[in-house]
């Protein structure tokens, strides 16, 4: 049966997950330690959420959301452990006052946050724990004003005027300053045990957000992005960036993170946080990348970042499916893997397509075709605006991948040379 346009299919339910089941015990342990108080007894409490789960396995509706109603479980454990031994914590964290958490209620508007059962004094007090802690971590002009609202309930009108401000620009800020609230519990420090009161989504918790751009190869989601800077969470390692399209699932490629061991994400993107000129200055890159490795004959191998070679024909024992690609495969010997970049995927990372993207926020990839240009076999790769009638046509040899012409309109066809 066809589904109705809006109408979702449930996913099929193979419980894959519970196989994946006692590789969680160490975190659950360090969570229950957390949540419990008690390291002497979280090792048991583990023990119990992992059973727990296998009895409940069957009321998981999204099976990629296994480790967020895992931890779930682990939090209702440990709070009915907390219960039972009578337990008593006081009704507000140590320097600030959330009396109730009534002002917790507004602060994490459902925009944020999922909405919370705050009946229960034993967990208020945790929340409001965290909360603290979160807040702490915040720009000083956006804590003032989450507390000066939220915390000492001072009138927006009051507030906007001290501050010269319309209640409406005043209305953005809050909405600003909450959304930086919402990064704070998303981040290592907080977001495992922010997701366990529900504070912040199973995704948020590990990081991903969405922004605000449409993906480039379906046209119909906005693109979700994680973009973590170890020093911003007071630590050091590698950056992280990456981006993805719940549409298009992992068909964007390595192209969209910070997957490829030689890409210097540090260098290349310096100061920058924002998710559309982070994807603008790394397209730069692997258009350096793709353009020199081809020119060369060879590249850093994408998985293990070593020397590898390039060549646009399937070498003997490539998987069929890299096969069925047909772009450029890059071959590594010192991995012996195969990785095949789409004749998409090269053009993508071209000026001309970037500048297409810029100035068409919502395109989508319509079509790759084989043609015979200026007496060479060919690629042509078309994206089309969702929003307007333009369309670019980029044409790329299948020898060198080389961009042969470029063709912009309504309906754009490049045209042979050859043919009169």
């Amino acid at each position: 049966m066809k589904p109705k346009d809006g109408m979702k299919i449930a996913p099929t339910r193979t419980n894959s997950w519970l196989h994946e089941l006692p590789n969680e015990r160490t975190r659950l342990v360090r969570l229950c330690t957390r949540l419990s108080g008690n390291y002497e007894v979280a090792e048991d409490l583990a023990q119990e959420t992992l059973l727990e789960a296998w009895r409940q396995a069957k009321n998981l509706r999204d099976e990629t959301a296994w480790r967020g109603f895992v931890t779930g479980i682990a939090r209702n454990i440990c709070l009915r452990w907390r219960r039972e031994r009578g337990r008593e914590l006081a009704f507000r964290a140590p320097d600030t006052d959330w009396t109730g958490l009534d002002a917790f209620g507004a602060l994490m508007d459902t925009t944020i946050a999922a909405p919370i059962d705050l009946e229960n004094s034993l967990e208020q007090a945790e929340i409001a724990t965290l909360l603290d802690k979160a807040m702490a971590d915040l720009p000083e002009g956006a804590r003032e004003l989450l507390m000066e609202r939220y915390i000492q309930d001072a009138a927006p009108m009051e507030m906007a005027e001290r501050r010269g401000l319309t209640e409406n620009a005043l209305g953005v800020r809050l909405h600003r300053a909450r959304l930086s609230l919402q990064k704070v519990l998303a981040t290592m420090r907080y977001r495992e045990e922010a997701a366990s009161y529900g504070l912040i989504s199973t995704d948020s918790a590990e990081g991903w957000q969405e922004t605000r751009i449409w993906c480039p190869r379906c046209g119909q989601c906005r693109l979700e992005g994680r973009f973590v800077f170890p020093e911003d969470l007071g630590g050091e390692g590698k950056p992280h960036f990456a981006v993805r399209c719940s549409g298009c699932a992992n068909s964007l490629g390595v192209d969209f993170t910070s997957d490829h061991p030689g890409l210097p994400l540090r260098r290349i993107l310096g100061d920058i946080r924002g998710y559309k000129p982070a994807l603008n200055r790394l397209s730069g890159w692997w258009n350096e990348y793709y353009t020199r490795g081809l020119e060369r004959g060879r590249m850093a191998c994408p998985l293990c970042g070593r020397d590898a070679s390039v060549v646009t024909q399937a070498p003997i024992g490539t998987h069929p499916s890299l096969v069925a690609v047909r772009g450029v495969y890059i071959q590594c010997k010192t991995c012996a893997r195969t990785v095949c970049v789409s004749p998409s995927g090269i053009a993508y990372h071209a000026p001309a397509v970037q500048r297409f993207w810029k100035d068409h926020p919502r395109m989508a990839l319509t079509e790759e075709r084989d043609l015979r240009y200026a007496g060479v076999n060919a690629v042509a790769v078309i994206f089309r605006s969702l929003t307007d009638s333009a369309s670019l046509e980029v044409v790329l040899s299948r020898e060198s991948f080389e961009t042969l012409a470029v063709s912009t309109g309504t309906n754009p066809k490049v045209r042979d040379p050859d043919v009169v």
